[in-house]
């Protein structure tokens, strides 16, 4: 034995008699490999019996599947368990499709993650029943994030947010819905992003790209449970969709949507169905908020929307029909919109069945009409709404005198002001026929399709702000008597 081995072998002794002096310590657990259980090992062969371990734990701890693990088949997830994928693609390989990655309505506080948009990929089954969604949640304060979701040719939703979810959190998610074929409206549920009901949703950094439908939907539906209270998105893109970019709907018994924030949005290039029957009803706008499609007390209100572009929608590149009340929608550019067969005008605000139309809402910003007859439009029924727009040289379109608009043109920067009813013979034509086109020249458009450009003073007998005249009679100011008639001073006397 060499004199290099006998002082090794003594060392080895001196350890172990110092360890004999202290309390053993327990073989290696779970818990002390930093919560990471890891799914390629001999005891957890699958997504599913990682998660169980990981939930077993004294505090939940975090799931790591590693890039290329097999048998990525339905996960339901547990509350508190953080599901983290590695970069690379996984496919739900579950034969009869269903969904892909399940929080069950008693989840608390569970997480998928992964290593960014451009990195992890989570792909449905591109066979079998073509039911599951990649992600399903329906639980509380579950955070989906860092991942890039692919329908991968499903006929249903990508996305789906159901069963009055409570506070879910998605940030940083690619949604990709490329079904071959569209699905006219009412054909079904086939969405990037289906979110049906919940509350105090907190998301950011979304892009949706396609769907045999909408790229993104928030609806309220008697199938369902029926409302969406509350929550904040910032920045989404949603394009290339068959229908609406993003649809906000109302639909059935007491159905309703309130307070939802949207903020820095592009809706670019939807509206791709065929154009034909159901494809055009309600399902080819860049931004579509629509309530009582039938007579049934649903409703959307409290929209805070700012910082919106709409472009290369087959459709309006901002649509807003029936009962949609006192909403902010603002910081619009809506341009190179139209083209299809149902409403086209760069914003369109419409009445719902029967006379239900939006009223006291606020919108603002840019349009041009594109392919369209209109920059903007309303119909008959809107009422107590403020618009305020630059309208370039394009037409526009006021279907009554119950709105205030103000309007921003491109010659000399003249505006025009409404409802403003002056009583001036010229110009009568302005108050039977209440639309404006090309508000041009120096002079004065009066809520009409006549443009008036006196080339002097303008010598009213009369005028009235929307459908009330103005007063007639006498007034006292001080010692004098004012004759009023209309609104007109036509005397003073007493003095």
């Amino acid at each position: 034995m060499t004199f290099r081995r006998i002082v090794a072998l003594l060392f080895l002794a001196s350890l172990c008699a110092i360890g004999a002096q202290v309390v053993s310590q327990p073989p290696m657990t779970i818990q002390q490999v930093n919560k990471f259980v890891y799914v390629d090992g001999v005891k957890y062969k699958t997504i599913q019996s990682c998660v169980t371990a990981a939930a077993a734990l004294s505090s939940p701890g975090t799931c790591i599947v590693p890039t290329g693990t097999p048998n990525t088949s339905q996960v339901e997830m547990a509350s508190g368990v953080n599901l983290e994928f590695a970069s690379g693609t996984f496919v739900n390989t579950g034969t009869g499709g269903g969904v892909f990655i399940h929080f069950g309505s008693s989840i608390v506080g569970g997480s998928v993650k992964g290593r960014g948009i451009g990195s992890t990929v989570l792909k449905n089954n591109s066979t079998g029943s073509q039911f599951g969604a990649v992600v399903q949640d329906e639980g509380t304060d579950d955070s989906i994030s860092d991942l890039t979701m692919d329908g991968n040719g499903n006929s249903t939703d990508t996305m789906i947010h159901v069963a009055g979810v409570v506070r879910p959190h998605v940030h940083k998610v690619k949604i990709i819905a490329d079904a071959a074929s569209c699905l006219s409206s009412g054909g079904g549920r086939s969405y990037g992003w289906d979110f049906r009901s919940g509350s105090e949703l907190d998301a950011s950094d979304i892009e949706a790209v396609g769907g045999q439908q909408d790229a993104i939907q928030f609806g309220a539906f008697a199938t369902d449970t029926t409302t969406i209270t509350g929550g904040r998105l910032v920045n989404v893109y949603a394009h290339d969709s068959c229908h609406n970019g993003m649809d906000i709907k109302a639909q059935g018994s007491s159905g309703y949507i309130n307070g939802l924030e949207i903020s820095n949005a592009r809706f670019i290039h939807n509206g791709l169905a065929s154009g034909t029957a159901g494809d055009t009803m309600d399902d080819n706008y860049g931004f579509n908020a629509v309530a009582t499609l039938s007579v049934d007390g649903s409703s959307i209100s409290n929209l805070l929307i700012s910082n919106i572009v709409a472009t290369g929608n087959t459709g309006s590149g901002i649509r807003i029909k029936g009962d949609v009340h006192e909403s902010v929608i603002q910081g619009i550019i809506s341009e190179s919109n139209g083209g299809g067969t149902g409403d086209t005008d760069a914003v369109a605000i419409v009445s719902g069945a029967g006379t239900t139309a939006p009223v006291r809402n606020i919108f603002s910003g840019i349009a041009r009409k594109g392919s369209a007859t209109n920059a903007l439009s309303t119909d008959a029924n809107t009422q107590a709404n403020t618009f305020e727009f630059n309208v370039g040289a394009d037409a526009v379109s006021f279907g009554n005198g119950n709105d205030f608009y103000r309007l921003q043109t491109a010659t000399g920067g003249q505006q025009a002001i409404g409802p403003l009813y002056l009583g001036i013979t010229s110009a009568s034509a302005c108050k039977t026929a209440p639309s404006i086109t090309n508000v041009t020249g120096a002079g004065i458009c009066l809520n009409g399709a006549t443009v008036y450009n006196p080339s002097g003073p303008i010598n009213a007998q009369s005028f009235g702000i929307g459908s009330t005249p103005g007063f007639s009679g006498t007034k006292v100011a001080g010692a004098c008597t004012l004759t009023i008639s209309g609104g007109i001073i036509t005397g003073v006397s007493g003095c």
